[in-house]
């Protein structure tokens, strides 16, 4: 395991240790990185080694060091797509060297949510880009007590009494490119149901945090095996991500950050919606009679109605010439995928279900604006 993979291994758990090995781990990469001459024979070596020096002192918290590096390998002649991640890096830079000098001291029961898009400004962002994922990190922090509480995931009805007793907080917004305060409160009843040595509030707020990190990732197996098999908790949380996840334009960058054990940790969540999974080559509306059990298919239509029972868990999509499409979900994903995009116009994947005709089991849901 080299120096940056030792870093990444153990920065949940010892971020200033973390921190000394990622800045070492910059020296030895920016030392290659300035040996190569910018000329185009040497790319995109020379883009690559700059972006991993930028990246690895951005991670080390050494914003100087990683904007001269970002610089540098922009300066360079690399492809488009080479330049356009070391930009990506830069305003990275930009945005937590002021989340640095501007942040505010984080209480253990607190996070901080920031946004970087052209829909956001110092200050200001498009409340539709706000509410809904509020609405999203609100329900998964419910959805943590549940777990937590060894609750039967529930996708209908009001949340259970164990919910109330760890009510979200949210300050105002605060000038800079976006920022607001998620706060979990903790009722007297809440320390009777968890004890008063276990630190729920705070276990919450990492535990989406740490999840968050494999999405970035995209280690959906190690999610799996935090939640168990089967778990509809597990379900729930993936697309409910998907779901607040940027889109790379209007949202660029989602950052977390928290308080553990007095440390700050920061968590950058810039993985696209789209690539979260898996991704499959698909048809546009096949007729049934046309498609073949397994087979992908992708429909455009409306999300119009859900059904949940003990076993079966299916929403309809209409498309525009009037005719319905069923898919069958685990019970996780039918609660997400209703809440975020009932009544809308969206685009289903889905797989042709053995010996069902007219069902097909659910792959992927994208919002159509």
């Amino acid at each position: 395991m080299d120096i940056a993979e030792q870093a990444f291994a153990i920065v949940q758990q010892n971020p200033t240790v973390a921190a000394e090995l990622f800045e070492k781990a910059y020296y030895i990469e920016r030392s290659i990185a300035d040996t190569i001459e910018a000329v185009e024979d040497n790319e995109p070596s020379r883009s690559i080694f700059y972006k991993s020096a930028a990246s690895l002192a951005l991670n080390a918290k050494l914003f100087r060091e990683a904007e001269i590096s970002a610089c540098l390998g922009i300066s360079g002649r690399g492809d488009d797509v080479e330049l356009d991640e070391l930009r990506d890096i830069f305003d990275q830079v930009n945005f937590e060297r002021h989340l640095y000098l501007n942040g505010i001291s984080l209480e253990n029961n607190q996070f901080q949510l920031s946004f970087v898009g052209n829909e956001v400004g110092s200050g200001y962002i498009k409340s539709s880009e706000l509410i809904d994922r509020l609405n999203i990190i609100t329900d998964l922090a419910r959805k943590e007590v549940e777990k937590k509480a060894n609750k039967k995931f529930n996708s209908r009805g009001r949340p259970g009494n164990v919910v109330q007793m760890y009510p979200l907080y949210f300050s105002a917004g605060m000038t800079g490119s976006y920022k607001i305060i998620i706060q979990i409160g903790n009722s007297k009843n809440g320390d009777l149901l968890f004890g008063d040595k276990y630190a729920i509030e705070n276990s919450i707020i990492t535990s989406i945090i740490r999840k968050i990190d494999y999405i970035n990732s995209n280690n959906l197996e190690a999610l799996k095996e935090e939640y168990g098999k089967d778990d509809p908790y597990y379900d729930f949380f993936v697309e409910s991500i998907k779901s607040f996840a940027p889109d790379g334009d209007r949202i660029k960058m989602i950052g977390f950050t928290t308080s553990i054990n007095g440390d700050e940790v920061q968590t950058r969540l810039t993985r696209k919606r789209t690539e979260i999974g898996d991704v499959f080559e698909m048809e546009e509306n096949l007729e049934f009679d046309l498609v073949e059990e397994g087979t992908i298919v992708s429909v455009i239509g409306v999300l119009d109605l859900s059904k949940s029972r003990k076993t079966t868990h299916i929403f309809e999509i209409m498309d525009e010439e009037g005719r319905s499409y069923k898919f069958e979900a685990s019970e996780g994903e039918l609660a997400s995928i209703v809440r975020d995009n009932y009544k809308d116009l969206v685009k289903v994947t889905g797989r042709r279900k053995k010996g069902k005709r007219e069902v097909y089991l659910f792959v992927d849901i994208q919002n159509i604006e």
